[in-house]
């Protein structure tokens, strides 16, 4: 049986992830950064929802493009 639908990471994209965090952390500050994984966790949250909803990745059509807040 299969479980809840979920979002699954690369481990390079969980990489870039961390790079990211570590950048929006180091430039700004910690409550900023937080706020960045929040943004990313609500972006999941979307994909979850509807996940013919955004644009397929022209290299890995199963894969899902899209912005994850207007000003990141």
């Amino acid at each position: 049986m299969a479980g809840p639908p979920r979002v699954e990471w690369t481990p390079e994209a969980l990489e870039q992830l961390e790079r990211i965090h570590g950048f929006v952390r180091h430039q700004w500050n910690e409550r900023i950064a937080e706020r960045f994984l929040t943004l990313v966790m609500e972006f999941e949250e979307l994909i979850l929802r509807y996940p013919n909803g955004l644009p397929a990745s022209p290299a890995h059509p199963d894969l899902r493009m899209g912005p994850i807040h207007r000003n990141v």
